[in-house]
């Protein structure tokens, strides 16, 4: 499995659209180091953040998201 591949099956799993404590419409991406998400306006900030993060991580938090 190529680390592209990796990281995009990841995307489609810790990449979405949801909403945030005051009911704003938000995207979120999962921050495996921590176990929680980081909230973005757009869908792109938030898979540059997801992909930022990525090469910061163990692979047991890989294996998490």
């Amino acid at each position: 499995m190529t680390k592209q591949f990796q990281i995009h099956e990841a995307i489609k799993r810790n990449v979405f659209k949801s909403t945030d404590e005051l009911s704003n419409i938000v995207w979120k991406a999962f921050d495996a180091r921590h176990g929680d998400f980081f909230y973005c306006d757009t869908y792109q900030d938030a898979v540059n953040t997801f992909v930022g993060n990525w090469d910061n991580l163990t692979p047991q938090e890989k294996n998490n998201c």
